[in-house]
């Protein structure tokens, strides 16, 4: 077994810097936990702008699927003479109905009917306003349990949900000129009337 050696000059030497070396450490340690903490916030503004990003991009994909599945349903409307009820729903798409009322003419449209952003199935709702039926496309948003988040997005069919626009200019008169029109022409000047002269 060896003994140990005693301590050299040089030893000693280094000892007084080993003893303050772990704590030039701590500080460097210190200081790259800061700069890794400020690269973090750096990440996590970066993550939240992606996070963003992505919920925007979900967001404009089921509003494309609205639009798809909407012209779907109006060509089974087109093909079956009425929209699917709210128990046969979009599968109605894509399988023949087992559900009364049956489809007088029946044709696949769809080949599968999409998931939405989150991957679950769009619905289909039927909401009866002004004894006119409102059909949607749902969708159940980010958080399936939050019900404010759900993404009802209306069937554009112009006979059966006419635009605003449109009942506004049943309702006015057809004589009626714009304003606009009625300011752009400038009025006629009027003559005053020759009087006849006395005799």
């Amino acid at each position: 077994m060896k003994k140990p050696r005693a301590l050299s000059l040089a030893a000693l030497l280094i000892l007084p810097c080993l003893s303050t070396a772990p704590a030039a450490d701590a500080k460097d340690q210190d200081k790259d936990r800061d700069k890794a903490k400020d690269e973090v916030k750096g990440d996590g503004i970066v993550t939240g702008l992606l996070k963003a990003r992505t919920e925007k991009l979900k967001l404009q994909r089921v509003e494309a699927d609205g639009r798809t599945i909407s012209a779907a349903l109006l060509m089974y409307r087109l093909q079956s003479g009425d929209f699917p009820t709210e128990k046969q729903g979009l599968k109605a798409l894509v399988e023949k109905p087992d559900l009364a009322p049956f489809p007088r003419r029946w044709v696949r449209i769809m080949d599968k009917v999409p998931q939405d952003a989150w991957g679950r199935e769009y619905r289909l709702i039927i909401r009866v306003k002004d004894d006119k039926p409102i059909h949607l496309i749902v969708s159940d948003g980010p958080d399936l349990d939050d019900l404010a988040d759900d993404i009802e997005m209306p069937v554009k069919d112009p006979t059966l949900n006419p635009p605003p626009e449109a009942d506004a200019k049943a309702d006015a008169k057809p004589d009626a000129k714009p304003e606009a029109e009625a300011k752009e022409k400038p009025q006629a000047e009027v003559e005053p009337e020759a009087t006849p002269a006395p005799k």
